[in-house]
């Protein structure tokens, strides 16, 4: 069963799949999941964009690192969903989670290279610099 919500200017889509055995998972898709109308420079940018699949443990918060960096939005969505359909079980039940995140990092990087440089950033955003 699939079901959209819609909030102002935020949507989701809930889905539960093999209810009981998961819980309901919650993930934003974005604007053009809802039907909103955009410009052509605004789809033009999602399609330019570059977008990491990070891997993080729900229950510690624990980083997984960063999976693949993909051009375009769509792209980044399907391999996503590729990495969440073939996790196991036991990972899935272990709290690994994947989500995207917008990128300037090269789309086909290695994802030891593009993790390294992630959390770089990270730490240097955090230090305030």
């Amino acid at each position: 069963m699939i079901q959209n919500i819609a909030f102002p200017l935020i949507h989701y889509v809930i889905t539960a799949v093999q209810w009981p055995l998961r819980a309901i998972h919650m993930f934003h898709v974005g604007p053009y999941a809802a039907g909103i109308q955009h410009s052509g420079e605004a789809i033009a940018d999602h399609l330019k964009s570059s977008f990491a699949i990070i891997r993080f443990n729900s229950r510690s918060y624990e980083s997984g690192g960063v999976m693949a960096v993909v051009k375009a939005h769509a792209a980044a969505e399907h391999l996503l969903r590729d990495c969440e359909f073939g996790q196991s079980e036991q990972d899935r039940h272990n709290g690994w989670r994947y989500f995207l995140e917008e990128t300037d990092l090269l789309p086909g990087m290695s994802a030891d290279e593009a993790t390294k440089l992630r959390q770089a950033r990270l730490e240097r955003r955090e230090s305030g610099f």
